[in-house]
């Protein structure tokens, strides 16, 4: 993008009020854009993220909504890491 390009935010929310997507677009071409999906647990926690590329984030909880593990991995099902908090 070149200086002073304008770019349009659009967001989409779930039930509970949450940002369940973000896209971003010129606003010369709606067509093309990039955007992140969120999903959430039903206490609000965010569980997973998916990018434009492949790449997924999930998050674990336990029942005291403290965050247990976390991990990346592409969509396909191979994992890149995993980490044990």
């Amino acid at each position: 993008m070149g200086s002073g390009a304008t770019v349009g935010a659009y967001f989409t929310h779930d039930l509970s009020g949450n940002v369940a997507s973000e896209k971003y677009c010129l606003p010369s071409n709606w067509l093309v854009y990039a955007g992140v999906k969120a999903t959430y647990d039903y206490h609000g926690n965010v569980v997973g993220l998916t990018y434009p590329d492949g790449r997924a984030i999930y998050r674990n909880y336990d029942l005291l909504d403290r965050l247990t593990q976390s991990g990346k991995q592409l969509l396909r099902g191979a994992s890149l890491a995993s980490a044990r908090l």
